[in-house]
């Protein structure tokens, strides 16, 4: 017996594959590509500010650091979820997909499983790229560069990755809340007014620990990591995956379609 759940994410999966504007979030490897380039080539348009030489995983840290805050790519990832239920529901494509599957609550989940994959996969991608500019483009190139894979800071560089990734899939999560009330344009609006918010918020005594932003900020100038702030970090983002996850599917389940 074909288990359903698999079918509706494998479907899901399918449709985001066959999406034009997934595709464009892929522009996201030029990062890596571009800075690299700039480095090996010498040119005064890119430059490097650190202190002494850089490591694999360094290089692709501070590269996801970079693709997050450029955000063109937090916008692209926006449209991306709000189009995977917000346009279906608004063109009503999604009554033949309701009358075959029944349930409201696992299309969501399955389509926001699909989703976080999807920026997965986007960040596998990353790291492979960043690993070859590293190794083939910047190597031998440039002094900044040791040709070492990792140091003694792998643990830091690696929580900073899986936060961008994790700051990457919450979007996922409130944007996927609100496609179901409100259309694109307003989920773009939204989010930047969000976003803007978050980062003033970031920087405040009281109420920073409500930014995700804080938590981006915070990782990336850890000397050492602090297992701590780790933790609730951690906690923060799993709060607010469950608290969209169940306002999101409350709300899809009273949606008149």
């Amino acid at each position: 017996m074909i288990n359903r759940k698999q079918v509706v994410y494998k479907t899901e999966l399918y449709k985001l594959y066959k999406r034009k504007d997934t595709w464009i979030f892929l522009t996201v490897i030029l990062v890596p590509i571009l800075y690299s380039v700039g480095i090996a080539s010498g040119s005064e348009i890119v430059s490097y500010s650190g202190n002494g030489n850089i490591t694999a995983i360094n290089f692709i840290s501070a590269m996801f650091q970079m693709a997050q805050s450029m955000f063109i790519f937090n916008i692209i990832l926006v449209a991306i979820t709000s189009r995977t239920l917000g346009t279906e529901i608004e063109d009503k494509s999604l009554r033949i997909y309701l009358n075959k599957v029944g349930d409201r609550k696992k299309i969501y989940i399955e389509k926001v499983k699909a989703l976080s994959v999807y920026a997965g996969v986007i960040s596998v991608l990353l790291v492979v790229v960043g690993l070859f500019c590293y190794y083939f483009i910047m190597n031998d190139k440039t002094p900044i560069v040791n040709g070492a894979l990792y140091d003694e800071r792998i643990s830091i560089e690696i929580i900073q990755i899986i936060t961008i990734y994790l700051f990457w899939v919450i979007t996922i999560f409130i944007i996927m809340m609100l496609s179901i009330k409100y259309r694109l344009v307003v989920c773009l609006g939204i989010y930047m007014i969000g976003y803007i918010g978050m980062n003033l918020l970031s920087y405040t005594k009281v109420f920073k620990y409500f930014s995700p932003l804080y938590y981006i900020n915070t990782f990336t100038m850890m000397e050492k990591v602090v297992w701590t702030q780790v933790l609730i970090g951690a906690i923060y983002f799993s709060i607010i995956a469950v608290f969209t996850t169940y306002f999101g599917i409350r709300e899809f389940r009273n949606k008149d379609i």
